[in-house]
């Protein structure tokens, strides 16, 4: 029997009470396992809890979160000339200078591993010009490389490097790659002064036209069939609406933008057909498949530092990307107004690239 003193009331607080300290100590000592040190001093976590680690000496930084907060893949020691998302290997391919390809696995970006080609024809040492993925499942992997003085289109197969094309004359690198959106097994290059073409997949190929300079970019249309955009070292642009048989110069137009010739890069968005110039100048646009162009404004004044990275979102034609020396900056209302962040002792950022399968997942490479 109870006291009267005790009513039952009191009972069922002293329970409660008693079981929310058995609670606490329960949860106690479950935090202490969690955070205690394990044989070597480390402090142990499920893989789902485990720290990011952040090389802050890393040529490659990546951002989760649309460029808000980065950091650096540990391991990355080269100069990323081209970056590029494999989404059906979630992998991201490197591009270097003189240090071959390279990757990353995107579910952890926890380190980076070269591709070594177990037949020893592509040495670790070669230059990786440009990169290239066509449109099929399993995705085959192109890359313009130079090695032993001369250039090359090889494709990844596996651990190993199949050679598909070789520059006639030595001192000709293989410089860009173009996959025909309307044709996977379309292979456009451009080595040298030469605008070559195979339409099986690279067994086969034919020089279809030869400018009088050398191709430093070449640039396809997502919805056009047969137009190419081609820029030359000299600073010429050109357009093509028949694969390559005649062309049209629109290089007069960019005549007004000063530095607009020099380190040409060629981008488009795949949703709007906007075609981006960048250059020493910095951004310019055209909305008329290169006939008329537009500067873009920067926070960079034009002329001062030039464009190198750049990068479009793949849903969101107005989130562009665009970096000048160590400094990147983002705009999402289609370059009125930017955003800049500051990687400085970093380098200059020499490509950037945006996960397709996860679009605030962003990637820049620096070199110094």
């Amino acid at each position: 029997m109870i006291p009267h003193s005790i009513t039952r009331e009191h009972v069922k607080i002293t329970g409660l009470v008693i079981l929310g300290v058995i609670a606490l100590g329960m949860l106690f000592l479950a935090a202490f396992r969690f955070f205690a040190p394990d044989e070597d001093g480390s402090v142990s976590k499920t893989p789902e809890h485990a720290a990011v680690t952040h090389d802050t000496d890393s040529s490659l930084y990546v951002s989760e979160d649309g460029g808000t907060t980065w950091r650096g893949i540990p391991g990355a020691r080269f100069s990323p000339f081209h970056v590029l998302f494999d989404t059906l290997g979630k992998q991201l391919l490197i591009g270097t200078q003189e240090t071959g390809v390279w990757r990353a696995l995107t579910d952890t970006y926890a380190d980076v591993s070269q591709y070594k080609d177990e037949n020893g024809t592509v040495p670790p040492e070669a230059t990786v010009f440009d990169m290239a993925l066509s449109d099929v499942s399993p995705a085959r992997i192109y890359a313009a490389l130079r090695y032993n003085e001369q250039g090359y289109l090889v494709m990844l197969t596996g651990s190993s490097f199949k050679e598909l094309f070789f520059a006639p004359l030595e001192d000709t690198p293989v410089r860009k790659i173009a996959i025909d959106p309307f044709a996977a097994d379309r292979i456009i290059i451009g080595a040298g002064s030469g605008f070559y073409q195979s339409s099986d997949a690279g067994e086969t190929w034919e020089a279809t036209y030869r400018f009088r300079s050398a191709i430093t970019d070449i640039l396809a249309h997502p919805h056009v069939p047969g137009q190419f955009f081609v820029t030359l070292q000299r600073g010429q642009l050109f357009r093509t609406s028949d694969y390559g048989k005649t062309w049209k110069e629109f290089t007069r137009s960019l005549s007004k933008f000063k530095g607009a010739r020099n380190n040409q890069h060629l981008f488009i968005d795949s949703s709007s057909g906007i075609v981006y110039l960048t250059s020493d100048h910095g951004l310019l646009a055209s909305w008329d498949d290169g006939a008329v162009w537009r500067a873009i404004p920067l926070i960079v004044p034009p002329g001062s530092l030039p464009a190198l990275g750049f990068a479009i979102h793949p849903t969101q034609h107005n989130t562009l990307y665009i970096s000048a020396s160590s400094q990147l900056y983002k705009s999402e209302d289609g370059g009125q107004t930017w955003k800049g962040t500051q990687f400085m002792g970093k380098g200059v950022i020499t490509a950037i690239a945006i996960d397709p399968a996860d679009p605030e997942t962003v990637v820049i490479g620096f070199t110094k």
